[in-house]
């Protein structure tokens, strides 16, 4: 079937209809359509609307929206297909040109037409669609016979060599063959594990007697790397001065003894390979010492020192000696020869040159300390001396008290410097009293006036608490010492230099 494409042109005998966009009033005065070329066997229903458009009477330019509808009718029916919606269509000098494309099943050859919408507003009448879009439909009709077969054509050349296809699946495992002739005999295998110990021999002989595990020699003296066996047991130091080494149960060695060139026979802990003890022709080191209860020191047969403290280059610095008869223990600084600390068995004393106590700041005694109910004594109390009761104290707790005693030690971390007591006697007791030296007290800064640096202090109504004196007549033996910080006012504790007066 033989198709030409043409580009019939219908002009409309008169106006079509009218439609507004905003003050805007249009006249459709013509169309055409044309076919859209394609190729045979795949032509489509696409086809070209051109049509004219006027505004009072002349070439409309602008945008408008357009929609097209297929109908089956020339008016009222229903869509066959659209509406078709160009929302924005160009209009130049009045020229609509729209691609239509209702499908070619609305293309069946019965007559067709095209209602037009226009910025919303409907054109009338609808356009008939001519010859043009149906030459598509012809091209889209059932296939002519087949026609007869041409002549064959010549042989062509050989085309190239494929390429090599996939490889296959493997093939079933085949039947297994006669099982062949043995091969040559392998290397001997590593030898086996050592088998169990068989029963013991009968007793060869022997110097040794064994009893169970033990091997016990009595036939004279032992020799190791030595032939000279003129002790119970010789031993020839090694090239490194090595004797013997001790092993724990779980064959660990954890000391040895060497015998060094200058006779010194050395204990030394494997471990760290020090020397812990050293015994030398005239002395004797031990690089820690610790004598336990029990164990006896004796004096050297040709001197008094019973031990003599070196440097590591041998320097001495420190002896300790018997004197006074040998009956005193003394330390002795070996660079001045002095005694700095005697202990004197027979009085019952310690003698030194200087004395430095480091371990508190006060000189108290040991007091017992009554207090009422469930009241407890604490470190700071202002105490006084009790008249019911010989050699004891109360806490203090009236003012301008002439009984003030001290003040109870050990508050605000300072610690008692020197303790003077007798156990067993009247001069001991629970609780220490500093007696001079310094000590936190508690105090009252509410009773007589804040207390400064400097101020006296004496007893208060306040239990176990000092206050501040202010008064010079009534101060005098009620004194406890003098303010060494200062409190404004409620109570706390002020650091005090005691001085009783």
């Amino acid at each position: 079937m033989q198709h030409t494409r043409t580009r019939p042109s219908i002009r409309a005998p008169r106006a079509l209809s009218a439609i507004r966009a905003g003050a805007l009033a249009l006249g459709l005065l013509g169309m055409s359509f044309i076919a859209v070329p394609a190729a045979a066997g795949d032509v489509g229903g696409a086809f070209t609307y051109q049509g004219l458009l006027r505004s009072g009477g002349l070439p409309f330019s602008g945008t408008v929206s357009v929609e097209a509808t297929l109908y089956a009718s020339e008016a009222d029916g229903f869509p066959i297909s659209g509406p078709l919606v160009f929302p924005a269509v160009e209009i130049v000098d009045g020229l609509l040109v729209l691609d239509l494309d209702f499908g070619l099943l609305a293309m069946n050859g019965d007559p067709r037409w095209v209602e037009l919408k226009v910025n919303g507003e409907t054109l009338a009448p609808r356009q008939a669609i001519r010859p043009a879009p149906y030459a598509l439909y012809a091209l889209n009709g059932n296939e002519g016979p087949q026609g007869e077969p041409g002549p064959a054509g010549e042989k062509g050349d050989k085309g190239d060599k494929g390429d090599k296809g996939d490889k296959g699946d493997q093939g079933l495992q085949g039947v297994q063959g006669a099982q062949g002739v043995p091969g040559a005999q392998g290397q001997p295998g590593p030898q086996g594990a050592q088998g169990p110990q068989g029963l013991p021999g009968p007793a060869g002989a022997s110097p040794f007697t064994l009893v169970g595990l033990n091997a016990i020699y009595t036939q004279g003296n032992v020799s190791v790397g030595t032939s000279n066996a003129s002790r119970r047991f010789n031993v020839r130091a090694m090239s490194d001065s090595s004797l013997l080494g001790y092993r724990n149960a779980n064959d660990l060695e954890r000391w040895n003894t060497r015998l060094e060139p200058d006779d010194a026979l050395r204990f030394i802990y494997s471990p760290t390979d020090k020397a812990q003890l050293a015994l030398y022709p005239t002395r004797v080191e031990v690089l820690d010492l610790s004598v336990k209860s029990g164990a006896v020191v004796d004096a050297d047969s040709t001197t008094s020192d019973l031990f003599s403290i070196r440097t590591p280059v041998g320097t001495p610095r420190w002896r300790m000696a018997l004197t006074g008869g040998d009956t005193n223990l003394s330390f002795i600084n070996a660079t001045n020869g002095a005694a700095e600390l005697t202990l004197d068995q027979a009085g019952g004393q310690a003698i030194v040159r200087k004395l430095k106590i480091i371990g508190g700041s006060d000189i108290a005694e040991p007091f017992n300390v009554a207090a009422e109910g469930t009241e407890e004594v604490e470190p700071g109390m202002v105490v006084a001396i009790d008249p019911a009761r010989v050699g004891e104290l109360r806490v203090a707790d009236k003012a301008f008290d002439r009984n003030v005693a001290g003040i109870v030690s050990g508050a605000g971390g300072v610690d008692v410097g020197m303790t003077l007591t007798q156990s067993g006697s009247v001069a001991d007791g629970a609780h220490p009293v500093a007696l001079t030296g310094r000590v936190w007290c508690w105090c009252d800064a509410d009773a007589n006036g804040p207390i400064e640096a400097g101020d006296l202090l004496t007893t208060s109504a306040t239990r176990g608490h000092a206050m501040r004196c202010g008064d010079d007549a009534r101060a005098h033996g009620a004194t406890i010492g003098k303010a060494m910080s200062p409190l404004r006012s409620g109570r706390g504790l002020v650091l005090v230099l005691v001085n009783l007066q």
